[in-house]
């Protein structure tokens, strides 16, 4: 697993961008969870941003899993 200093970088990249994100962004987001064993539970802080970055998130969860 990476170090939290590297999630948090990756935390406020999804912060800042997951809002005005395309498909394409998601996937690659996503990959980048799986293939780099980044710990979701270092991202659920993004639940309690606005509503369409929560939901984005939401829809990144549903496709890690």
């Amino acid at each position: 697993m990476n170090s939290n200093v590297y999630n948090s970088e990756f935390y406020q990249e999804l912060e800042a961008s997951l809002h005005k994100s395309t498909f394409e962004n998601r996937r690659i987001w996503v990959r980048k969870i799986i293939d780099e064993n980044i710990a979701i539970k270092e991202l659920t802080g993004l639940l309690n941003c606005e509503k369409k970055t929560a939901n984005r998130f939401l829809w990144l969860l549903g496709k890690v899993g």
